[in-house]
């Protein structure tokens, strides 16, 4: 009895430790920087996307097709690429990383500028300026 419960579980052992295939590396992979780029514009693009989607519409802005064209990659490329990066946890996470780390930086350059912007506007208004001169309309 003893060995049959052996037997039994050397070959649960065995069938549930089957090998899993790995994704090959592509040809065309896209490299990490590369990936880190795509992915930070991505997320610029759907953030102005989902902010005013009409105006890149009325501008004529496709943002996959901006993706595709600006870095010089397409669709299947970055599919594939994703999902072997994907399998790589590690090596995707730390993609991911940089990504977050670089949004960050654009949104604390952003929040300055939009300080500046308010600094100006206020001192404007306290000295009776409606608007920056540049951008004063001139009547015909």
């Amino acid at each position: 009895m003893r060995s049959a419960v052996a037997i039994i579980s050397f070959l649960i052992l065995m069938v549930s430790c089957q090998s899993v295939d790995r994704m090959k590396k592509p040809k065309d992979l896209i490299p990490q920087d590369k990936m880190v780029d795509v992915l930070v514009e991505v997320s610029l693009l759907q953030a102005a996307r989902n902010y005013n989607k009409v105006m890149l519409e009325e501008k004529g802005i496709d943002p996959e097709r901006y993706i595709w064209e600006k870095y010089d990659i397409d669709s299947l490329q970055f599919a594939t690429s994703s999902q072997y990066y994907a399998e790589n946890y590690r090596q995707y996470e730390r993609i991911y990383d940089l990504a977050k780390e670089q949004l960050e930086v654009y949104r604390v350059h952003y929040d300055s500028l939009e300080q500046l912007a308010r600094q100006e506007r206020d001192s404007l208004r306290a000295i009776g300026e409606e608007e920056p001169l540049e951008f004063k309309k001139v009547e015909a």
